[in-house]
């Protein structure tokens, strides 16, 4: 990760770097509701997981455009990267919520399972336009899921219904075509924070840095200067959320400093990879000093 001293309303960036885990940073910027009497989109889904975030793929797949292979067909569930499956549903909403002569009646909804558990972790509901107009969202399906960027690719059915007192809705039946980013991926770590305040934080991937399981992690920041060390207390498992609080102040305009978050198991240390004549190979161990 890479933390720069611009302040947010000059630069937004996202970074990787090769020599460090999934180096990333990431400006959190929240994003308004669609506008009603108008389709739903991305900027709809409620997220109960920190982290995951929507983007649009086509608005209208479908008609010619390049997605419209993935606007049909498709499956109700994914199993993610950390093995946990995940699925879409179409729920009715009990009671209807009312809307003029109209009602608000369904929604959708992803449910992740974790062994007997199950949690809802995205809702997408239908609204209600003052005139008696609903934005209605009907049955989706999930396209796949893609582990090397912890991303769920879905397409959802949006029309609008409105009741005897009003004219016809000002758009058609269509289909949205988006990716749901910020699970977990197979390897890497990907560090993110908000520039002005807040904590680096990042989820516990799936064979971190190709071992089976991480015992701890140690974060480290400028020149491997440790930051945090032996975190957490217990063994992390896939899919934990974890966080470092970074109490290093804002770099100065122009500067910026590296964060680099090592894992560790069985005794053994590893930390990213590094390019070098054309081949990838993790990076030496020994140039990070012990964190304590």
């Amino acid at each position: 990760m890479y933390k720069t001293g611009k302040p947010p309303e000059e630069v937004a960036v996202r970074l990787r770097v090769v020599a460090a885990m999934a180096l990333g940073i990431a400006l959190a910027i929240a994003a308004p509701a669609s506008e009603p009497g108008q389709p739903l989109d991305c900027s709809d889904w409620v997220f109960l997981e920190p982290g995951l975030t929507c983007t649009p793929i086509d608005s209208n797949c479908g008609n010619g455009s390049p997605g419209s292979d993935w606007c049909t067909g498709g499956r109700s569930t994914e199993v993610l990267a950390t093995g946990w499956p995940v699925r879409m549903f179409h729920r009715a909403i009990s009671p209807p919520i009312s809307c003029g002569l109209n009602a608000v009646n369904a929604l959708v909804e992803l449910v992740r399972f974790d062994g007997s558990t199950s949690r809802r972790i995205a809702t997408l509901q239908e609204r209600c336009v003052a005139d008696g107009r609903v934005d209605k969202v009907s049955a989706g399906e999930l396209n796949w899921f893609d582990p090397a960027d912890g991303s769920l690719y879905f397409h959802l059915q949006l029309w609008c219904d409105s009741d005897t007192t009003t004219g016809p809705c000002e758009y058609g039946s269509r289909t949205l075509l988006g990716k749901i980013s910020g699970f977990v991926t197979t390897f890497e770590i990907l560090q993110t924070y908000a520039p002005t305040s807040g904590p680096l934080s990042f989820s516990v991937p799936y064979m971190p840095e190709g071992f089976q399981y991480a015992d701890f992690f140690d974060t480290y920041w400028g020149e491997a200067r440790p930051l945090q060390c032996g975190y957490p207390s217990t063994q992390p498992s896939v899919g934990d959320h974890l966080a470092v609080e970074d109490t290093l102040p804002t770099p100065a305009p122009g500067t910026g400093r590296y964060y680099v978050t090592a894992v560790t198991h069985l005794g053994q240390r590893r930390f990213g990879r590094k390019a070098g004549g054309g081949v990838l190979t993790g990076r030496d161990p020994s140039a990070l000093p012990g964190c304590e």
